[in-house]
């Protein structure tokens, strides 16, 4: 689990780079708030780095055709163990 500080500096940097995208959207369009909830959103389903690592991977494995030759879904227990449980310092440690 995250510490507090440093969660706390990952909460003012989330806020920060909000406030940054909403004054670049707002230069170009009228109501940049809504435009912005459609892609981010204030509650992270995640509880650790693993479950938001499992997830970025997923996302890469989903670009063009690579979710038909990656299969994430279908592979995940084997990527699973492959990449370490997801744990990106292990993962490091053994590639």
């Amino acid at each position: 689990m995250i510490n507090e500080q440093l969660k706390d500096e990952y909460i003012f940097v989330y806020k920060q780079a909000k406030i940054f995208l909403s004054n670049l959207i707002g230069k170009h369009f009228s109501d940049p708030t809504s435009i912005l909830n459609r892609y981010i959103y204030d509650k992270s389903p995640y509880d650790n780095l693993s479950d938001a690592n499992k997830r970025l991977i997923a996302s890469m494995s989903n670009r063009g055709m690579m979710l038909s030759v990656i299969g994430f879904d279908k592979k995940e227990p084997k990527m699973k163990e492959l990449l370490c449980d997801y744990d990106p310092g292990k993962i490091l440690g053994k590639y």
